[in-house]
């Protein structure tokens, strides 16, 4: 149980009441009575005794999010509507969510493809019509989700095939599958290919996409299903793996064929559990897998069904005793006897037996994989299903369940699978076991520390209602919140995303209490307050002004500036082609619209392009930053921010007029990228130089945004298509995705022989920032990649003692905030170590 940690109201006359009770009461009597008049005016002040509101339960609630053959998604697999394929995302999701679903497995790799961008394995042709052809704009589904996720505070696992390779042999694959990249471990059975898990060749390819993803994304877990080996093996139907196993043989190796090759599937599990060690970074990502229910049959007593320990040689009881996984999620896909079902797969006798410290005396999640989809066969209803959670729920050692398939609990418009005559199974679960939320499960194998107790104050009456606010506290960044609030002697609760930090609660309620969650499912102490009485000070409120915001008034530019240089362009048109999902949640929901730039560069450097304002010159306050999103599907461009000095008196958005000085920012460079970017202005503090009759330096309180300044860079390509939204004013956002990337790197020589690098910039100012990374490389184009970091560090400068003399370096620095994501990189600065050694000599 946590502990609680309680806000007090200003007392003082508590303190001298009490005080004189101690020191001037020698009578027993007298003492007693006047002990009994404190506490009975404590009891008025704060409406009751401090309580302990009951602990928000613990239970993970997943889907499967099926990409193969379309089946959760996309809805008609293969479509090129992207817009249509993000809003299916984006209702599954909000349906789930309001079912009580905390978890989702989103399926990124069926038959060796990708629902992400990847430079490994090509796209799936689930999603763009054939495999290996990229969407007709480059979106990320997988970043999509993890964004939409983390707006809703969901986990997001990626779920792996391990080994499947292709669910058609006869289908066409892309010239980047490993069927040609890796010929040597594809093999052909019955109508699949697989990756042969006793080649030596196969566990290293397959980590290596899989880290590839762990590396570049913010995912909470990896997660493999059931397929090993293939299902289907037999004498008459061998998989060819006799070459590997010969070989093994002949070098002296003497386990028999199912051992091998239950060998080989443990050799995977374990490199990947090994490899994730290896990032430390990453520490909070959970490796689980969901196997075939029965792990041999006849086990426990009377269990009857195929044995998958001698079918695909999965060892999955193993994988839990020795701790190999995170979690383990056995499909337990037959019913409950109790429910009329067959006794020889009873689903009670075998969530029994998976709990069981038999099986797992190391304590590690055991969760429930569901059969949504049999709600409606022969011999069930949706109740079934329910009655499984229900039973889930009461075994202490079975910390949740996940339901195959997502579909089966968004259909009916949300009422799950079902009928009028025997129900509908998410509104069963919603008016059954997922009446309360339940918060994380928690991982305590990993890290038991849990995060600092939030701060809490408020406002309101109960006449008005009441507003709750709360701030991070210690070094540990949270990743979920769980607010209580009680009314009368009723307590309830909400559990919440990161990035919200205040919520409204009715006037009845009496107290109201806040826990920090961490990454790993770590609570902090609650801490709470008497709503009735004095609060703490409010912390500093975000605020963010609207400048120009497509969705709400005109977003447009005037094009046909004299000041552009070496550019074509076309009229600006508003779209729902790139709708700004990665908007600070704290300002609003995601767009619906954006304006589309189009334009291309007519020489191979030295383009300029003045995307004006003209028309609408919307005032800015000088003393305020300025935050723009934009999208840039191609290419490489340099973006500054230009203002005009009208002077005038506000409101921002106001039409402040055309006259005056204009001075620009230094440019910030904009990468391709399949999502929202941002980029931040920091206008009080830019290094301002004079673009048409200024003086470099900002003069007065008010001016117009006038511009973003568009230059070429040169190298890149010559046709662009950029999105622009949500231009405001305030504090920085902190969007869904990368934190702000650091600005003003400089760099100059040091040390004793002046061969060392000592590096400088502006801190990012993204408000969960965990560190930096530093990138070095001998070309002007520094890539943030692994073999170009040289440090991670947490302060804004650092000290490069490994270079060379006589050698020309480039550095570029990152910002990384606490869920991994990473910033776009910094400006690129060049510095050249000298060639000599500098000596000191003495005078004569």
């Amino acid at each position: 149980m946590a502990q609680l940690v309680r806000v007090q109201a200003s007392n003082a006359w508590g303190h001298a009441y009490f005080k004189d009770l101690l020191t001037n009461s020698r009578n027993p009597l007298t003492w007693v009575r006047r002990l009994i008049v404190f506490v009975w005016m404590v009891t008025l002040t704060f409406g009751r005794v401090a309580a302990q509101p009951p602990a928000a339960p613990a239970e993970s609630r997943g889907i499967w999010l099926t990409t193969v053959q379309g089946l959760d998604f996309p809805a008609g697999a293969g479509t090129s509507d992207i817009t249509a394929q993000r809003n299916q995302i984006l209702s599954l999701l909000d349906t789930c969510t309001s079912i009580g679903i905390n978890t989702v497995l989103l399926q990124v790799r069926t038959e060796c493809d990708a629902f992400y961008v990847s430079a490994i394995e090509p796209w799936s042709r689930w999603l763009t019509g054939t495999q290996g052809v990229p969407p007709a704009r480059i979106w990320d589904p997988l970043q999509f989700t993890i964004d939409e996720c983390r707006r809703r505070g969901l986990e997001i696992h990626a779920w792996f095939n391990p080994y499947r390779a292709g669910v058609s042999n006869s289908a066409s694959f892309a010239s980047n599958h490993p069927l040609y990249t890796q010929p040597q471990i594809v093999v052909p059975f019955s109508t699949y290919y697989w990756l042969n898990p006793g080649h030596p060749d196969t566990i290293p390819y397959t980590t290596s996409v899989i880290m590839d993803v762990v590396d570049r994304y913010d995912v909470d877990g990896i997660h493999f299903d059931d397929y090993f080996y293939p299902y289907g093996i037999s004498s008459s139907s061998p998989f060819p793996d006799s070459n590997e196993y010969n070989a093994y043989v002949a070098g002296g190796g003497t386990m028999s064929l199912g051992d091998w090759r239950r060998a080989n599937v443990n050799n995977m599990i374990t490199s990947v559990t090994a490899l994730l060690a290896q990032r430390p970074a990453k520490s909070h990502v959970r490796f689980g897998i969901s196997p075939f229910g029965i792990w041999k049959s006849g086990v426990p007593p009377g269990i009857v069904g195929l044995d998958a320990y001698s079918a695909i040689y999965a060892d999955s009881r193993r994988w839990l005793y020795e701790g190999w996984v995170d979690y383990l999620m056995p499909q337990l896909y037959w019913g409950r006897a109790a429910d009329g079902h067959s006794t020889q797969q009873d689903f009670d006798t075998l969530l029994n037996w998976w709990t069981s410290s038999a099986q797992n005396p190391l304590g590690r999640p055991v969760f429930a994989g569901l059969p949504a989809y049999k709600a409606l066969n022969s011999g069930w209803q949706p109740a079934h299903v329910r009655n499984q959670v229900v039973y889930q729920q009461s075994v202490p050692a079975a910390k949740g369940s996940c339901f195959f398939r997502t579909v089966h609990l968004t259909m009916n418009n949300g009422r799950g699978i079902g009928n009028d005559s025997v129900g509908y199974l998410s509104e069963l679960l919603v008016a059954g076991p997922y009446q309360q939320k339940a918060a994380p499960v928690a991982y305590t194998h990993k890290d038991t520390t849990p995060p600092a107790a939030p701060s809490l104050a408020w406002s309101g009456s109960p006449a008005t209602g009441w507003t709750a606010y709360w701030q991070p506290q210690g070094a540990e960044y949270p990743q979920w919140y769980i607010l209580y609030w009680r009314t009368g002697s009723v307590w309830s609760h909400d559990v919440l995303p990161d990035w919200q930090r205040s919520a409204t609660l009715a006037g009845s309620a009496q107290e109201v209490g806040i826990q920090a969650i961490d990454r790993f499912g770590n609570r902090s102490s609650i801490t709470t307050g008497i709503l009735s009485s004095s609060s703490p000070p409010l912390p500093p409120l975000f605020t963010s002004e609207n400048v120009r915001n497509h969705d709400s008034d005109s977003l447009d530019f005037f094009t046909a500036s004299g000041s552009n240089r070496y550019v074509s362009t076309a009229a600006t048109v508003s779209t729902n082609e790139e709708a700004n999902n990665r908007i600070d949640p704290r300002v609003g929901p995601r767009g619906t619209n954006s304006r589309k730039v189009t334009f291309t560069w007519t020489a191979g450097s030295g383009g300029r392009y003045r995307l004006s304002t003209f028309g609408t010159n919307p005032m800015i306050n000088l003393s305020k930053g300025v935050g723009v999103y934009l999208k840039l599907l191609s290419g490489k461009l340099d973006i500054a921010l230009a203002v005009r000095e009208t002077g005038g008196s506000g409101p921002i958005g106001a039409n402040g007029g055309s006259s005056g000085p204009i001075e620009m920012t230094p440019v910030q460079r904009v990468e391709a990228s399949p999502n929202w970017q941002y980029l931040y202005f920091d206008v009080p503090n830019e290094q301002w130089t004079s673009f048409a009759s200024g003086n470099g330096v900002l003069d007065g309180t008010w001016g117009v945004l006038e511009s973003l300044m568009i230059y070429q860079v040169p190298g890149t390509p010559s046709s662009y298509v950029l999105y622009v939204d949500e231009i405001h004013q305030g504090p920085p956002h902190t969007p869904l995705g990368e934190p702000l990337r650091p600005t003003y790197l400089a760099g100059e020589t040091t040390g004793s022989q002046l061969n060392h690098v000592h590096l400088a910039w502006r801190p990012s100012p993204a408000q969960d920032l965990a560190g930096y990374r530093v990138y070095r490389s001998t070309s002007p184009d520094v890539i943030p990649a692994a073999g170009n970091l040289v440090a991670q560090v947490t302060t804004p400068t650092f000290t490069d003692t490994s270079t060379a003399k006589n050698t020309l370096y480039y550095y570029a620095v990152t910002a990384v905030d606490h869920f991994g994501y990473e910033s776009a990189v910094s400006n690129t600065v060049s510095v050249l170590t000298l060639p000599v050694t500098l000596s000191r000599f003495a005078a004569d």
